[in-house]
């Protein structure tokens, strides 16, 4: 079953975790933990990705509703089935039966809150245009309505910018996501004057957001791409980031450095800066290992940095990539003639025919099927 999601368990753990954790220490906030969802498969991804950070061997959990989610979190954390009073988490599919249940699960004291029980229900999108919350840390109830929120955020860039990042999570947010679309479009036309609305994202997942509604080309004036970094300045932000860390790097970890920032920054879904992250989370957990004393704790050397295959390991791309160390000189020259022979064939096919050198490579390509 692990093999069949790309949901990393130590790097998209994480994230969920730190959003998790804002959630909570700001009650009535919406975040999203999408991204790392998307890398699961299944009716309840949202879920599945909280199961997977908070849940382990040791932690027990209850889910009401859909028991294939049950299966699915036991199969992916291990983490240990029980009664809905006795469970430390609890996952309710269907929001209506909350009400019914909630008396049954484990309840703390003022003294003792650790002993309660998580419960994380999921609602549909139907309710999540209006929800009301109220409890610790919320002071009365306080009210969410989507397109409300969406009217407050224009009203507040008015004059100014609206800038919306990961745009095309709203291609993906159902009727909520085009109901403030809507608002959005409405805004961009009353506002031309005044306001400047600015959509960023991916190029690819652009693309959805642009299809979703008809209205929105024709309300875009500009477009720019901006590249992705190159080495060097891969290598720059992984300075800087240590450095703001408190980390010193010695010069041996470099070249080891290079090599890795070369192979993985021509490959698709590269996570361009966030690969820097990761890499650096890889880094210290791998200096976490080692000996050290006061006064070397914080210094990385080339031992701490991972080899190219194991980071193939855990890659979540979906990409099938080879380690170029276990490539062997035999591989390579096979490889370097099989290509040659194409060049071959393609300059004869083109002087036999007669044709510009594009179009005797196209016809190549259609004609003869590579080996």
């Amino acid at each position: 079953m692990r093999q069949l999601h790309q949901f990393d368990e130590v790097f998209d753990s994480q994230e969920t975790f730190r959003i998790i954790l804002e959630a909570m220490a700001n009650p009535t906030r919406i975040l999203s933990v999408k991204k790392a969802a998307d890398k699961l498969y299944g009716d309840h991804k949202a879920m599945l990705a909280v199961a997977m950070t908070l849940l382990d061997n040791e932690t027990t959990f209850c889910v009401c509703g859909d028991a294939a989610l049950k299966e699915q979190i036991t199969l992916l954390t291990h983490a240990k089935e029980s009664p809905a009073a006795e469970a430390e988490f609890v996952f309710v599919t269907k929001d209506e039966k909350l009400a019914a249940d909630i008396e049954d699960f484990m309840c703390g004291t003022l003294e003792d809150p650790h002993k309660s029980a998580t419960v994380i229900v999921e609602i549909t999108e139907e309710k999540e245009k209006h929800l009301v919350f109220c409890g610790p840390g919320i002071k009365d109830c306080v009210e969410i309505n989507t397109a409300k929120q969406v009217d407050e955020l224009i009203g507040k860039a008015i004059g100014g910018v609206l800038f919306i990042d990961e745009a095309y999570a709203l291609a993906e947010a159902g009727d909520a996501g085009r109901e403030a679309v809507e608002t959005i479009l409405t805004a961009m036309v009353d506002h031309k004057e005044d306001t400047v609305f600015i959509f960023a994202g991916y190029p690819a997942e652009m693309r959805n957001f642009l299809e979703m509604n008809p209205g929105i080309p024709s309300r875009i004036g500009y477009t720019f791409r901006f590249e992705d970094y190159d080495t060097e300045e891969l290598i720059k932000i992984f300075k800087k980031q240590m450095e703001e860390s408190g980390f010193v790097v010695t010069e041996e970890v470099y070249p080891k450095l290079r090599d890795i920032m070369e192979y993985f920054c021509e490959m698709p879904k590269f996570g361009n800066g966030r690969f820097v992250e990761q890499l650096i989370s890889r880094i210290i957990a791998n200096r976490s290992e080692r000996e050290y004393t006061k006064g070397d704790y914080n210094r990385i050397e080339a031992c701490d940095i991972p080899e190219i295959g194991e980071l193939i390991e855990t890659n979540t791309t979906g990409l099938r990539l080879q380690d170029p160390k276990k490539i062997s000189e035999e591989s390579r020259r096979r490889t370097a003639y099989h290509e040659l022979g194409h060049a071959i064939a393609i300059y004869e096919l083109h002087s036999a025919m007669e044709l510009p050198p594009f179009a005797s490579a196209q016809a190549f390509a259609t004609a003869s099927p590579m080996p």
